[in-house]
C-alpha cells in the first residue's frame, strides 16, 4: 500500500505520512524498512544536507529505540542496543 497526501508526501505502509517519504514495516521477518543498494560499481551515498542559519541547525542520521509499542513506548533497559552503523572493506 502507498499513498500520496494533498503536501505530496509518499507513505508506503501508511496512509497518514508524516515526512517527505514515510515507511512503516511490521512484523518479524518484515525486513529493513528502506534498503539502498548498488550493482555495478560506483559508490552508494546517502546524503543529508540542510542549509539554514543558526547553531543549532544540522544534518544527521537519527535512530530511535524504545521498549513497548509506538503509541505507549517503554523506557529502554540496561543492555539494550539503542543502535548501531556497520562499515566494511
Amino acid at each position: 500500500m502507498a499513498a500520496v497526501d494533498k503536501w505530496g508526501r509518499i507513505g508506503v505502509k501508511t496512509k497518514s505520512p508524516a515526512a517527505l517519504i514515510h515507511v512503516v514495516a511490521s512484523g518479524t521477518g518484515a525486513g529493513p524498512p528502506l534498503q539502498l543498494e548498488m550493482t555495478g560499481g560506483g559508490p552508494l551515498n546517502a546524503l543529508c544536507r540542510n542549509y539554514a542559519n543558526g547553531a543549532t541547525n544540522g544534518s544527521g542520521l537519527l535512530g530511535r529505540f524504545a521498549r513497548g509499542t509506538r503509541t505507549t513506548p517503554l523506557n529502554v533497559q540496561e543492555g539494550d542496543r539503542l543502535g548501531f552503523n556497520i562499515f566494511g572493506g
